[in-house]
């Protein structure tokens, strides 16, 4: 379908075209970024019932919302929880996340975690991140790190560069030795492979300092040093990217 084809669905009220209109006004794509068009696409969309348009528009909503804010964080609460109810995978984390805090509704950890764990178990990634980091820290449920490596692990293998960088970070915890030191710099590697940036940053720490049973190298400690600003200036660049100098 052509930008114009796209353009007359969304008019004739296609909830699957409004939508996209509204990613494109959101995120500069094809338009000039514009939020209060996003919304109006968004909200066409949303009122059909088009779940990953009452995500988007909660989203939209949501950001930049002061914690106060009780009755604005109300109404992207009931708009998560309405495409969550379609089973939609980024919104049931979003509740989850919301219930947790209190944004919206009152704050339960541990019927967050609930929420949450159930939406990992069916193989969403982020839930499965955030269900590691409640099992890690205690929240909604006693700590266990046995079962936060077991969800980062999912995740990691999904690519997910911080799950692998978690794991690293438990069993730095844990009492040193020749096999927690492997773990540690296994998932310090596999995460800067995964290109997450604070990875290649530890690798220049544990290379220039000889940490966690290695020699110093100089050479490797570099290359990491220099793979990390070459990805945090790339990722300043992206947030950059369709930036209006003239608003």
């Amino acid at each position: 379908m052509n930008l114009f084809d796209l353009k007359q669905a969304a008019n004739d009220g296609v909830p699957e075209a409004e939508f996209l209109i509204g990613v494109f006004y959101q995120n500069g794509l094809v338009f000039q970024p514009d939020k209060e068009k996003a919304v109006m696409w968004y909200s066409r969309a949303a009122k059909k019932g088009f779940a990953a348009a009452q995500y988007s528009l909660a989203s939209i909503k949501s950001d930049g919302l002061a914690d106060g804010d009780a009755g604005g964080h109300s109404t992207s609460f009931k708009l998560f929880l309405a495409a969550a109810g379609k089973g939609f995978w980024p919104a049931q984390d979003a509740v989850a996340g919301a219930i947790e805090l209190g944004y919206g509704v009152k704050p339960n950890p541990r019927k967050a975690f609930l929420r949450a764990k159930s939406t990992a178990d069916e193989g969403y990634t982020q839930a499965e991140v955030r269900v590691a980091s409640m099992y890690q820290q205690g929240r909604g449920t006693p700590v266990n790190p046995k079962q936060a490596i077991y969800y980062y692990k999912r995740a990691a293998k999904r690519g997910h560069g911080l799950a692998a960088y978690s794991i690293a970070g438990i069993y730095k915890e844990k009492p040193s030795s020749k096999r927690n030191n492997t773990q540690i710099l296994a998932w310090l590697h596999r995460s800067a492979e995964l290109n997450y940036i604070n990875a290649h940053f530890e690798l220049h720490r544990v290379y220039s300092k000889g940490l966690y049973g290695q020699s110093i190298d100089a050479k490797k400690a570099e290359r990491h040093k220099m793979r990390a600003l070459e990805l945090t200036e790339s990722l300043t660049l992206d947030h950059l990217t369709g930036w209006d100098d003239t608003v």
